[in-house]
């Protein structure tokens, strides 16, 4: 008698959770965006490759421009007691005020599938790195500042 009490209650609470599962979902994306601005609340997450000479970003009322690059990665091919890392530091004019945001994207990581890179919030936008091109390949070269290259999402 007490298995068939456990298992009606536990089929009622399994219902109930199914009626809603579309409203937790719309909240979970809601609060999601709540760091964002009001323009930029309906938008969906786009990828953009950020380089020194900036980018604008029309539809976000925005631009964003790469300062700089420090390189620490590991070269592809070589071994490494670490993997090293990429810092970036990334400029976002909005409203016409310019601040400042750094990132970071771990050496050795290939991918834009956002395992790579930090995030951060500026002027209330989410920006994630997602990596850092061109990866290192020549231990005794570095990349020049001009050809670097941030992918970021926002």
């Amino acid at each position: 008698m007490l298995f068939i009490i456990c298992l009606t209650s536990s089929c009622v609470t399994t219902g109930g959770n199914t009626e809603s599962k579309d409203k937790p979902a719309k909240e979970t994306t809601t609060n999601d965006n709540t760091s964002t601005t009001n323009e930029s609340e309906n938008m969906e997450p786009k990828v953009y490759d950020i380089t020194p000479k900036g980018l604008d970003l029309a539809d976000r009322k925005m631009s964003i421009r790469l300062v700089s690059v420090g390189d620490s990665r590991c070269p592809e091919g070589t071994s490494c007691i670490t993997a090293g890392k990429a810092a970036v530091v990334l400029a976002i004019k909005k409203d016409g005020k310019e601040s400042m945001l750094a990132l970071t994207a771990k050496g050795l990581c290939k991918g834009d599938e956002g395992n790579c890179g930090s995030k951060g919030v500026q002027d209330g936008i989410t920006i994630q790195l997602l990596n850092v091109y061109p990866p290192r390949t020549d231990p005794q070269k570095q990349i020049d500042q001009a050809d670097f290259i941030a992918r970021v999402k926002l």
